[in-house]
Parts: C-alpha cells; sequence; structure tokens
C-alpha cells in the first residue's frame, strides 16, 4: 500500500513538472476567457496587453511566494503586463473563481491580447516558466 502511494505521487509530480510548452511548442488555445468580472473584461479589451488573473489566498506561504514572482515579472513587463488578483476569501472574486473553475491556489489563467486562455497554472509556478510563456505573448 506504502510503495502504491509513493509510486503515485512520482507519477503525479513528473506530470506536473513535464506538463509545460517546450520552447519549439506553440502555446495552446484553451479558448475564450469568460469576461463576467468587470477588471479583467477591461483589462483584456485593452489593446496589447497580457492579462494574468492570479487566483490566491493571501496568507498562504505558495501563493505569497507566487505574488513576489508576479511582481517581479509586473517590473519586467511594465504596462504590457496586466496582473490581477483574485483572492478566495473575497466574495467579489467568487464569479471569476467559478468562471475560470479554481479549485486550489494558487492558480495563474494567462489571457492573451485577444482574450483567450492560454494557459493554466494550478500550483506555485516559478517565474523563469511564467516569463517564457509570457515573453511569446508580449
Amino acid at each position: 500500500m506504502k510503495t502504491t502511494w509513493i509510486l503515485l505521487m512520482v507519477i503525479t509530480v513528473s506530470a506536473i513538472l513535464l506538463s509545460g510548452c517546450t520552447d519549439n511548442e506553440p502555446l495552446p488555445n484553451l479558448g475564450p476567457a469568460p469576461l463576467s468580472d468587470q477588471y479583467l473584461n477591461n483589462a483584456v479589451a485593452a489593446d496589447n496587453k497580457v492579462v494574468v488573473a492570479f487566483f490566491l489566498y493571501p496568507g498562504g506561504a505558495p501563493c505569497q511566494q507566487q505574488a513576489s514572482y508576479l511582481n517581479n515579472l509586473q517590473v519586467k513587463y511594465g504596462s504590457s503586463l496586466v496582473v490581477l488578483t483574485y483572492p478566495v476569501n473575497d466574495m467579489a472574486s467568487r464569479q471569476a473563481m467559478s468562471d475560470y473553475l479554481i479549485e486550489t491556489v494558487p492558480t495563474i489563467v494567462i489571457i492573451d491580447d485577444d482574450g483567450y486562455i492560454i494557459q493554466k497554472y494550478t500550483t506555485l509556478t516559478d517565474d523563469s516558466r511564467l516569463d517564457k510563456t509570457i515573453s511569446q505573448l508580449v
């Protein structure tokens, strides 16, 4: 039983680590972004903006680390990148959480300048991986 559990964990972690796009792979298009949230709608409507919807629990260590990574990327890309935060403990975030099927935090949804979901990360994602995706869009 313990061996089965360990094997399952190794397979799961391996799948998570290997699930990103490679340098030669085009970014996926996961469909149009739901735009029920006014801030998200306005950000996507702005020309030449990549939008990051960041769903987090503000008191959680992984979410705080993810926020730090996103701050670094915001500085790097400036006005080409819009980061919107959605704290799970804020009632105003509930509709966006429902729209994007948020089940765990931190979760990041990257939306291109045409309003299409390009990537959804459902775990703490390092800044180099996020940078790789965002750099292909700006």
